[in-house]
């Protein structure tokens, strides 16, 4: 039986957790939840996650929220490859470390640059970005980079232990 996740794709984190299923051949059924719309606020979805948030996950009678904690059961639930989420403790730590660390500390200014590109432009009508706004996200980006190169793997520094996703 498919695992169904309750996604709206403008969400970082709903993408995060449609990527790492799709990625890892999980079965899946997907139900288009538009936070734009306020369909987080039905009876119908307060029944799957009663804080009304996306992403959420039902697996049979059983539901969740949070993506980590999500992307995390899906790991157990279908045994993926350890590189994903390893057993070993001390390696699990450290992903364990970074999943705590990057909602503030790289979420949170990716948030910023959606804000800028995206958000802003269209809730003022101005389409394009005024020039002034690129050196800014530049540095946020450049920001996140430094920050990632801290985090990578300790056996192998030199691959990158995800992607950002704008």
């Amino acid at each position: 039986m498919a695992l169904q996740l309750f996604l709206d794709m403008m969400s970082q984190p709903c993408r995060s957790v449609y990527m790492f299923a799709k990625k890892n051949n999980i079965p899946v059924e997907v139900r288009t939840v538009s936070l734009v719309n306020g369909e987080q606020f039905t009876e119908e979805f307060g029944k799957v996650n009663p804080i009304r948030k996306v992403p959420a996950l039902k697996d049979g009678d059983f539901s969740m929220g949070e993506s980590i904690a999500m992307m995390q059961y899906m790991v157990e639930k279908f045994k993926t490859p350890d590189h994903w989420y390893p057993a070993a403790l001390q390696e699990r730590a450290r992903v364990n470390e970074y999943l705590c660390w990057q909602p503030m500390g790289i979420r949170l200014h990716g948030s910023k640059v959606f804000w800028l590109k995206v958000l802003k432009p269209f809730i003022t009508f101005t389409f394009h970005p005024n020039r002034e706004i690129f050196p800014r996200i530049n540095q946020v980006v450049d920001c996140q980079l430094l920050l990632l190169q801290l985090y990578k793997p300790m056996r192998d520094r030199s691959s990158p232990i995800c992607v950002v996703s704008f």
